[in-house]
């Protein structure tokens, strides 16, 4: 995982409409339906990827925010200190 200052780039993933409907059309005939209904099974898979996206983002967005939590209170730390 990347920190705020180390981010390293995101991978873009780009797939040609022919392979997918190439692919899809495979896993139809494997599975005995139609290439709409493989279609309609591709976008479930990606609601699903999504999600888990989404959870994976929430879990290291709050890592980052304990991380800068701790920071602000040892400058909060710090400050106080001064002051005494």
């Amino acid at each position: 995982m990347g920190t705020l200052r180390n981010q390293p780039p995101r991978d873009h993933f780009h797939q040609d409409l022919d392979s997918l409907l190439t692919e899809l059309g495979a896993i139809g005939n494997k599975h005995n339906i139609n290439i709409a209904t493989a279609i309609e099974a591709k976008k479930a898979l990606e609601f699903e990827r999504q999600n888990n996206i989404t959870v994976q983002n929430g879990d290291y967005h709050d890592e980052q925010m304990a991380g800068l939590g701790d920071i602000l209170e040892r400058i909060s730390g710090a400050i106080e200190s001064v002051g005494q």
